[in-house]
């Protein structure tokens, strides 16, 4: 049974997995400057590539700031989503400082070991342990989202908002949880129903993506949307503007982009906190070697922002307020904002009984939580309860025990043929799912199967 759902899953399972290129002689870009060895010099590696007007562009300006006051030498790498681990040697081999920035660079706690003279800054991530010449900086970025989402709850007049993902990992993940959780908060202060929908680009940086992933939460309804997907929020913002809805932006104040729909922005300051901390190892104080920092709206590193002065402005003042008093209750923990993590632990409790002593024995114990791939656990679920319907109803016309017996696969993979493999792209995925399945999706299939599977083996 359980080899027959895997077979079922890869049947009905679409997925598109990027990986890190693997391409051995890939260049430098040192922008004209870096790899001298005679000052200090800092490279900056970044996971995508710059021109995003958000994230990597924060990083970077942090880099021109280091240039400008504390007359580092600077390189700057852009890995263009591939060849990662790769890149961070090529940085350490040339830099006495490496920063590295997106959440992708999770071999950096094997890679920097072999590289004791360097400091390493490890951006929107962090190390399993600590290691002792990495610094990992994290970003309450749950905190400074709850407020986006009060914001877009106020604003909105459908009383749907929206979030487009750049993908279902947890860093992402993190954003729409303490957005929805500021909805849900403006919507139970001020009694106006509030539903907030996403969705994922699964790129960060195909605008085109972005703007067919916004104007199908706009045909839902969401006349709000906030985008969390690097470059592809231009196409987000160029949906707005199409549409006639309000977009919020991301990572830095992108308002300026176009001021008439970017109502605000959720800014990390990442520029700034990696130009704190290099700045901290240029004066020769290391001690944050071997931690995580967390930045958040407390420290002034997550917040805000409304655009320069001048430019047209969608949040009212007295909002604007209400904002700063809701930032306050957050920073002195009187509001506490909801993490990955901690809806982790609840559910464990709710649907398992189990209490949860800490994350290393919860959501760290599998590995694609720590690599951030957390599209993975409802796609095996959804997988499976897909698989346990479709046997049912192949049970009607089909001996399917009988020719397992036999070792004969072929009439399954003639059904599946004839139900799904056939049609591939040219139906849509509900139609796909209701012909392998029978009928309309019914996960009660599956949970008896999960009973009877575990009243057999533990004898219940």
């Amino acid at each position: 049974m359980k080899k027959l759902l895997s077979v079922l899953l890869c049947a009905v399972m679409v997925l598109s997995l990027a990986a890190c290129g693997k391409k051995d002689d890939a260049p430098i870009d040192d922008a004209g400057n870096g790899g001298d060895a005679d000052g200090l010099t800092v490279a900056l590696v970044v996971a995508g590539k710059l021109g995003d007007r958000s994230f990597y562009d924060s990083s970077k300006e942090g880099l021109d700031r280091m240039v400008a006051d504390l007359g580092v030498k600077p390189i700057v790498i852009e890995c263009n989503n591939e060849n990662h681990d790769i890149q961070m040697k090529n940085a350490a081999e040339k830099a006495n400082i490496v920063v590295c920035v997106g959440w992708e660079f999770y071999n950096v706690e094997t890679i920097a070991p072999d590289y004791p003279e360097v400091n390493w800054i490890w951006v929107d991530n962090a190390t399993s342990a600590p290691v002792s010449n990495v610094l990992n900086i994290t970003y309450a970025q749950n905190e400074g989202s709850f407020l986006a989402g009060y914001i877009a709850a106020a604003v909105s007049k459908s009383g749907v908002v929206g979030a487009v993902g750049g993908d279902d990992v947890d860093t992402i993940n993190d954003f729409i949880v303490g957005y929805t959780q500021g909805a849900e908060y403006y919507g139970t202060e001020n009694g106006k129903e509030i539903s907030v929908v996403k969705n994922y680009s699964n790129t960060y940086d195909d605008p085109a993506v972005g703007k067919d992933c916004a104007i199908a939460l706009n045909d839902q309804g969401a006349d709000v949307i906030f985008q969390i997907a690097s470059a592809c929020g231009d196409g987000v913002f160029e949906a707005a503007k199409e549409k006639g809805f309000y977009a919020i932006g991301v990572d830095s104040d992108q308002k300026y982009i176009d001021p008439d729909v970017i109502i605000c922005s959720m800014k990390k300051e990442v520029g700034d906190s990696i130009y704190e901390a290099v700045k901290a190892f240029v004066a020769g104080d290391d001690s944050r070697l071997g931690t995580t920092w967390v930045a958040d709206l407390a420290t002034g590193f997550v917040g805000i922002g409304y655009g320069d002065e001048g430019a047209t402005q969608q949040v009212p003042d007295e909002l604007k307020a209400e904002v700063e008093a809701l930032a306050q209750k957050i920073a002195n923990g009187e509001i506490t904002v909801d993490e990955i993590p901690v809806l982790w632990n609840a559910k464990y409790k709710e649907y398992l009984g189990v209490d949860v002593p800490d994350d290393t024995h919860g959501c760290l114990q599998d590995i694609h939580w720590a690599m951030g791939d957390m599209g993975y656990f409802p796609s095996y679920a959804l997988g499976s309860a897909y698989g346990a319907q479709a046997i049912a109803d192949l049970r009607k016309t089909m001996d399917l025990d009988a020719q397992w017996a036999a070792g004969d696969m072929e009439p399954l993979k003639a059904a599946l043929k004839e139900r799904v493999w056939q049609w591939g792209s040219m139906k849509e995925p509900q139609w796909l799912v209701q012909s392998l399945c029978g009928g309309k999706f019914d996960p009660h299939y599956f949970t008896k199967y999960l009973k009877e599977k575990y009243t057999e083996l533990y004898l219940l």
